[in-house]
């Protein structure tokens, strides 16, 4: 276990399902009870900002989260993580609304900076380009290594992207939960 304390910035901690389904499949041991007790979630901008005061070892970011989560679906994302910390999955949170805006790329310049370990993880096609011209690294929730590549050539047409981290779900859950 690389990392003790983890602060995860996302609007919808749903995807925790799609990480447990990833790691089964793939053969690999990952106690979601056992994970939350290393994570400090926030849902957005504003908490996030509050909550990365405390330091920890690595910070994961989705790319897209409002500057302040509506209250009713803070509480759904919270009564879901209770449930994944109880061993229990009954609903995941609903989907909230969609934000066009990559907010990771301020949070990471407003608050983090070059210091800490970031990464980030996200199903947004724009936010790619984006870790890639920070170079911090980008892993997706559903995206193989290879349409993150063919996105980021259409984009960027760059040969340094091998050299670059980035990997999709499972490669997310080995190289940094487990």
């Amino acid at each position: 276990m690389k990392y003790q304390s983890i602060f995860w910035l996302d609007d919808n901690p749903g995807f925790l399902v799609n990480l447990e389904r990833a790691a089964v499949s793939s053969k690999i041991n990952l106690d979601l009870k056992e994970l939350l007790k290393r994570v400090t979630f926030a849902f957005d901008f504003q908490d996030g900002k509050r909550l990365t005061q405390n330091g920890y070892d690595l910070y994961i970011l989705g790319a897209n989260f409002p500057q302040v989560i509506n209250p009713q679906q803070k509480a759904e994302n919270t009564n879901f993580l209770e449930q994944v910390a109880q061993g229990r999955i009954i609903k995941a949170p609903s989907e909230p609304e969609t934000y066009i805006e990559n907010h990771f790329v301020n949070f990471y310049l407003d608050c983090l900076g070059s210091g800490p370990d970031v990464v980030i993880f996200s199903r947004s096609r724009s936010a790619i380009g984006e870790a890639f011209d920070l170079y911090l690294p980008f892993y997706s929730k559903d995206l193989t290594i290879g349409q993150i590549e063919k996105h980021l050539e259409v984009q960027k047409s760059i040969p340094q992207i091998k050299d670059w981290e980035h990997g999709d779900l499972k490669d997310f859950v080995k190289r940094y939960l487990i």
